[in-house]
């Protein structure tokens, strides 16, 4: 294999076409040899970001990002660039029901009716520069080889924490590599099926995330 799309059983892939947004192949004549927005480090003091802001959804954040950092809401000012073909992690945003944790979904959630958030097609792929962190899912990410490495996941931690805490180690190592992991519009619609979240699942991440965000940055 050179490339795992990791996704689940909700999703139902926009159009058919990964490669619609996905950069399936990174080398070679298929490949999209063009510069790609970077979020700016300018802030040494920002080490994650909420994607969704970029992609149209101030108000919504995914599971796994930090409670303190929901907050956070500005637009971008200004973006820089990085050359493509290294994203060896690439993670879609999706329409209708999108990775979010309990407290969202239970707080921001006032009707029975099916959550169906929409995402801005049009906005442009962006990739994160070593030191800030995005948080990734197994719902709706592709892998090419130099990364599968990343696809192990963590046994000692519930299933709605695993995989976010397999992203963001992975994002760490990445950079070892001279990789880096890049955020694209939706590419999949997930359905809610109206199930309830368990917040006692996801205590890992909301009681431990931050720290974990912390150690890797400083290792």
């Amino acid at each position: 294999a050179k490339k795992i799309y990791d996704a689940d059983d909700r999703g139902e892939v926009i159009d058919g076409d990964l490669g619609k947004h996905f950069d399936v192949e990174l080398i070679g004549e298929d490949a999209r040899q063009e510069p790609i927005l970077q979020y700016s480090h300018e802030n040494p003091n920002r080490t994650v970001v909420n994607p969704y802001i970029h992609f149209g959804q101030r108000s919504v954040w995914p599971r796994g990002l930090p409670l303190e950092n929901v907050g956070e809401i500005d637009h971008e000012e200004y973006y820089t660039e990085v050359f493509g073909g290294k994203q060896f992690i690439q993670q879609g945003v999706s329409n209708g029901l999108p990775d979010v944790d309990s407290v969202y979904y239970f707080t921001r959630k006032t009707t029975l009716e099916p959550l169906d958030i929409r995402f801005d097609e049009h906005s442009p792929k962006v990739a994160l520069p070593q030191g800030i962190m995005v948080p990734l899912n197994s719902f709706n990410t592709l892998y090419h080889s130099s990364a599968f490495w990343g696809l192990m996941l963590p046994v000692s931690v519930s299933s709605m924490a695993s995989d976010v805490i397999r992203g963001y180690w992975g994002q760490r190592l990445l950079w070892e590599l001279g990789g880096y992991v890049a955020v694209y519009p939706p590419t999949v619609h997930r359905y809610d099926r109206v199930e309830a979240y368990p917040f006692s699942d996801e205590k890992d991440l909301h009681v431990n995330v931050g720290r974990l965000i912390k150690f890797l940055l400083a290792w």
